[in-house]
């Protein structure tokens, strides 16, 4: 992509209440609050992936330390990684594919009012104002999927993860499949 719709990273570097923080674990550092929006919800998927590939794998099992391969496929116009599946290193593979596919479908959601630098309207990600905790009642969540996926961090109050219990390790059916 070129002209206006080229793709320009600085827009995702603390963009609402969960892309890219500053500090040194930048993709990895969970945001907190509400989404304000639907790409920042998609960096909340992300951070989600993450944390659950880590809760498998380790706190070491971060994208910040460690490298995977991977490769462009275009016969099947997608990217593909030679990890085992299940690895740490497939499983953050699994995690970046599917922020990099959730951040291109959402690319035109961007608003400057939500980016700590550029906001007009003094949007601060680090006041509980701009990214409040919500909620009235705690909801149980889970990790579910992983192996040669994107983790997904789930409440199970709407939704249920089908077959083995994916933290340790078993086969997981899908998300909201009927068992």
């Amino acid at each position: 992509m070129t002209g206006k719709n080229r793709f320009d990273d600085r827009k995702y570097w603390t963009y609402g209440c969960h892309c890219l923080m500053l500090g040194d674990r930048a993709m990895s550092e969970m945001g907190k609050g509400h989404p304000v929006d639907a790409l920042d919800n998609k960096c909340k998927a992300y951070k989600d992936c993450q944390k659950c590939v880590r809760a498998k794998h380790g706190d070491q099992c971060i994208g910040e330390f460690v490298r995977y391969t991977w490769k462009y496929a275009s016969k099947i116009s997608d990217f593909q990684s030679s990890n085992a599946e299940g690895s740490c290193e497939r499983e953050l593979f699994e995690c970046d594919v599917q922020f990099v596919k959730d951040t291109f479908d959402n690319k035109d959601v961007f608003n400057k009012d939500y980016h700590a630098f550029w906001s007009t309207t003094g949007f601060d990600n680090r006041e509980e104002d701009y990214c409040p905790s919500g909620g009235t009642a705690p909801v149980e969540h889970q990790c579910c999927g992983g192996v040669d996926g994107p983790w997904y961090w789930i409440g199970l109050n709407n939704n249920k993860c089908c077959g083995q219990s994916p933290n340790n390790g078993g086969e997981v059916v899908g998300i909201n499949d009927q068992c």
